[in-house]
């Protein structure tokens, strides 16, 4: 992974940011294969909340994919430095309740997409999203919240890094992810936006987390958080994966919040 230019023009000297995902030069066949389908399925996933694809490789090598890039300014940072209690607040401006639904929702549509077009995350977290200056919110899928956030990831089953702090029981237990775990993950986000980026099951070892998780003892309300967001996260934590809101209802119903707390503060 680097980051890079795009030029506009040999004239213009204005340039768009951009972080390019790069297989290696000797990377085995299946990785190659892999690399372009994911290549394939990513080329069609534009949303105005998804880090999207803007190039790829003409060639077959070296292969690459091309990524609108807004600086290293993730979601989960930029909430820690506007909360209430950082030290750092200055640096970004203080974070309301309503700056907090604003991201629940832009992260919600985003997902929406992503299920309307059969695309599983896998890794959703506020450390793999990122935001713009006119904050907008990014879904990011290039991995890399596990480089820059190395404790949030533990082996499992002797499998690769696994986000296990925010993976749903049954994922944890057959290492299968779907929709409904990226639901759950989903609620392990709003818990995070409401902490202002507190680590999930902080004091928790990794492997006391996964036990945690796996007998349902969920993360508890956070402090000021509004109880009928807390009621959706728990709703995002049902046992039964069928029994979670899907991401359609999710934003429904964030979008009508939002519209509730407009009202009120006019």
């Amino acid at each position: 992974m680097c980051k890079g230019a795009l030029m506009i023009n040999d004239k213009d000297m204005s340039d768009v940011g951009i972080v390019i995902k790069k297989l290696k030069h000797d990377a085995p066949t299946i990785a190659r294969e892999n690399f372009r389908v994911e290549l394939n399925i990513l080329a069609k996933l534009q949303d105005i909340n998804l880090l999207c694809l803007v190039g790829l490789s003409a060639g077959d090598k070296p292969l690459f994919m091309v990524f609108e890039y807004y600086g290293d300014m993730d979601l989960h940072r930029h909430i820690a430095l506007g909360s209430p209690t950082s030290c750092e607040s200055h640096s970004v401006e203080g974070i309301e309740d309503f700056n907090l639904l604003d991201f629940a929702m832009q992260i919600a549509s985003g997902m929406e997409f992503l299920a309307e077009n059969h695309f599983i995350h896998r890794d959703l977290a506020t450390r793999n999203c990122y935001i713009t200056p006119n904050c907008i919110v990014k879904i990011s899928n290039l991995g890399i919240g596990c480089y820059k956030y190395p404790a949030d990831y533990s082996w499992v089953h002797g499998s690769s890094l696994l986000p296990v702090r925010w993976m749903s029981p049954e994922a944890l237990n057959t290492i299968r992810f779907s929709h409904r775990s990226d639901i759950w993950s989903y609620g392990v986000v709003l818990w995070e936006l409401y902490t202002y980026g507190r680590q999930p099951y902080i004091g928790c070892t990794n492997q006391e987390a996964i036990e945690r998780i796996r007998s349902f003892e969920l993360l508890t309300c956070p402090d000021d958080c509004p109880a009928r967001m807390y009621a959706l996260m728990r709703e995002c934590w049902e046992g039964d994966p069928c029994a979670r809101p899907n991401f359609s209802e999710i934003t429904s119903r964030i979008r009508t919040w939002a519209g509730d707390s407009l009202d009120n503060s006019h």
